[in-house]
């Protein structure tokens, strides 16, 4: 008997249960050259039976569980976000609802949906952020989200956006990430002892600047490496109308922004998750 499950293009095993064991398993997915959406949608695998002897496997994978967008002005109105606003101006689709978990003050508003959609705003930010256990690009509507606010209040004198994401990387090789620095001296190592390291870089690229932290940790008997990226952008421009298009133009490379972050968490963690 075969097995259906839906093709996730950001999470790169299949779990299969055998003996009371879980085996995590490498799918080959079509990904588009933005490592973002899938040109596979379904597939099957056959059972796999682990015999009693076998010991069960865990392959590496990455996965995007936090992604959001911020929208930077000195004069944003925080009173005027609720539900009813985001989904009457078609910023937000009328299929998400709203949870009890909502406020609207002069201060800080703030709108949750289930399904995982959150919008925040207070007089310097909005920001429009997902999260979830393993967050797909095609579910992840807060760019668009992003564009249908700055169209709907184009008035505001928005200066800056970012483009963030979290990333989990699991079942990684012990001190993966203190690999990178193993030529580096003596001091990678006290009394044989590897500590876990935090990083942060910054890459001043042309129009952006990306921050990365990446940092090892111990849940459990789970070894992971969280990579936490932000790219943000200044917008220069002095007219207010060019200045909103630079922030609706930037938006629609957003998929290649998240590509970005998928990259550089594998240069701290250099293993075949394609």
């Amino acid at each position: 008997m075969l097995l259906p499950f839906r093709c996730r293009p950001h999470s790169c095993c299949a779990r299969i249960i055998g003996l009371g064991r879980e085996l995590r398993v490498p799918l080959q997915v079509t990904r588009a050259p933005c490592g973002g959406k899938s040109s596979c949608t379904t597939a099957s695998i056959a059972p796999i039976v682990l015999p009693e002897a076998a010991v069960s496997v865990s392959e590496p994978c990455l996965s995007v569980v936090e992604f959001s967008v911020v929208i930077v002005a000195n004069s944003h109105n925080p009173t005027i976000l609720n539900a009813d606003f985001l989904q009457h101006n078609g910023i937000v689709g009328k299929l998400w609802q709203p949870s009890e978990d909502c406020l609207t003050s002069p201060m800080l508003s703030r709108v949750a949906f289930n399904g995982g959609l959150n919008v925040q705003a207070d007089p310097v930010r909005v920001k429009f952020e997902q999260t979830g256990d393993a967050l797909v690009a095609d579910s992840l509507v807060c760019a668009s989200a992003a564009q249908g606010y700055l169209k709907t209040v184009p008035h505001v004198p928005y200066f800056a956006m970012g483009v963030n994401a979290k990333c989990v990387l699991r079942n990684l090789p012990l001190h993966r990430v203190s690999d990178v620095f193993k030529s580096s001296g003596d001091w990678t190592t006290f009394r044989s002892v590897v500590p876990n390291f935090e990083i942060k870089a910054i890459y001043e690229m042309t129009g952006k600047r990306v921050a990365l932290d990446v940092q090892e940790q111990t849940a459990g008997t789970e070894r992971l490496t969280i990579c936490r990226a932000n790219i943000h952008r200044q917008i220069d421009e002095e007219n207010q109308q060019r200045r909103l298009n630079s922030m609706l133009s930037a938006l629609d490379s957003w998929e290649n922004d998240l590509a970005d972050v998928r990259a550089l968490a594998q240069q701290y963690a250099p293993l075949d998750l394609a």
